[in-house]
């Protein structure tokens, strides 16, 4: 069986020299801002330039930008986690990007897949080149 992928819509540039953004394009993306708008809120939220975000800090960060964690989804360790962090967000048994987008045809997310996040406007995946559609979703928040 091949493995579907789906090319995704560029979203916002990166900053010169920055690695590891995802966690800032996405919040440029599903909000609407400019990618240093986003940078400078993920700044004030702790994350450091070149460096990944934790799920905590991330958390508390897309919070604090009008983002709710509105479901946490599989078994993975990420999500285990994030249960336990978070008891009162609705768990779901694990699914795959494919299965998943046409649920998000209405309205801005962000979903976090194991060690990368990106953002969904209107059924749009907003990202940098091909994303397996059979990867697993562990989390997504919603804007507003």
């Amino acid at each position: 069986m091949a493995r579907e992928y789906i090319q995704a819509e560029r979203g916002v540039e990166r900053m010169r020299g920055e690695a590891k953004d995802c966690t800032v394009r996405a919040l440029a993306c599903a909000k609407g801002i400019s990618y240093d708008e986003a940078h400078a809120h993920m700044k004030a939220y702790g994350r450091v330039d070149r460096k990944g975000v934790q799920a905590r800090p991330l958390y508390i960060a897309y919070a604090a930008a009008g983002f709710e964690l509105t479901g946490i989804y599989g078994t993975t360790a990420n999500a285990r986690w994030m249960q336990r962090w978070f008891p009162n967000i609705k768990r779901h048994r694990g699914t795959s990007l494919k299965k998943l987008l046409p649920s998000l045809s209405k309205g801005r997310y962000i979903v976090g897949m194991r060690g990368h996040v990106f953002a969904v406007v209107d059924g749009v995946v907003m990202d940098y080149g091909y994303l397996s559609t059979g990867l697993y979703v562990t989390n997504i928040y919603k804007l507003g």
